[in-house]
């Protein structure tokens, strides 16, 4: 047997530390092999099972370059599966992220709209206030200074007779005008109810 051959056995049955299988590989230079070579050695792999069963390549059926090389592969698949499932998990991160930021947008679009429709309902009671505080001022004003009775004051504003000794009525109990404007504005509704 010559001593490329003898190298080669070796090379596929002996089962050497990692440090020196490497070592050994560089310096044989063994795998580079034509298919002869490779046909010679898988006749001699077979012998060898038989003939060392406690071997690497006996045990697994294959080389420790390729034992580890299988290994790494299959470490770079599993963090590429572990990539791949923390970039799905950060992007459902990112979607529940964005769902919510919609939630908190158009949340505050409620409000707003809420705080809108609060301010118009102000202004509008604001403004039925201050027509009923000028219906009520005039009304005392003719009755007070010009001595005007309700059925004339109620045909010069075009007021019903009823609200204008309404008005009179609570004028003479002496309250306060915004008490007026709230019985005055009660009234209104209970009429038109």
């Amino acid at each position: 047997m010559s001593q490329i051959a003898l190298l080669k056995f070796v090379d596929e049955i002996l089962a050497l530390p990692i440090q020196f299988q490497r070592s050994f590989m560089e310096k044989t230079n063994v795998q580079y092999r034509s298919e002869s070579e490779l046909a010679a050695l898988a006749s001699m792999a077979e012998k060898a099972k038989i003939m060392f069963p406690n071997s690497f390549y006996a045990r697994t059926g294959m080389t420790i370059d390729a034992y580890l090389a299988l290994s790494l592969a299959e470490k770079v698949e599993q963090q590429n599966e572990r990539r791949k499932a923390e970039a799905e998990k950060q992007k459902a991160e990112v979607e529940k992220q964005k769902a919510e930021a919609e939630k908190q947008k158009a949340e505050a679009e409620k409000q707003k709209a809420e705080t809108e429709k609060q301010k118009a309902e102000a202004e509008t009671q604001k403004v039925e206030a201050e027509k009923l505080l000028q219906q009520l001022r005039f009304v005392i004003a003719l009755h007070e200074q010009a001595n005007f009775t309700a059925q004339k004051i109620a045909s010069i504003q075009q007021f019903a007779v009823a609200e204008v000794e309404y008005i009179l009525n609570i004028y003479q109990k002496k309250l306060s005008m915004q008490e007026m404007i709230v019985l005055l504005k009660a009234y209104q509704q209970q009429k038109n109810n």
